[in-house]
């Protein structure tokens, strides 16, 4: 049997959302079935509400930021990929 770490990957949206970037999904996906057997585990891609770098303001800001973070996990799933759902607040 194969050594495999423990090591869990996250795709780094809270770096990316502090920096004013994003993480595209297609490619965290493409990263993930390329090197998927090092990892232990997989976080899903999570969508950090309300303006980057800036606090969620609104309700409806954490509520569209926690569906869009269920459809990339959904989407990831349906790819084939063994996600953990993460949600941002």
């Amino acid at each position: 049997m194969a050594y495999k770490p423990n090591t869990i990957l996250d795709s780094g949206a809270y770096s990316a959302w502090v920096h004013k970037d994003s993480v595209d999904l297609d490619a965290y996906i493409a990263f993930i079935k390329e090197h998927q057997k090092k990892f232990y585990s997989i976080v899903a891609l999570d969508v950090i509400p309300g303006e980057r770098a800036k606090m969620a303001k609104t309700t409806r800001d954490i509520e569209e930021a926690a569906a869009q973070s269920d459809l990339n996990f959904a989407t990831m799933r349906k790819a084939g990929i063994d996600c953990i759902p993460v949600f941002q607040r």
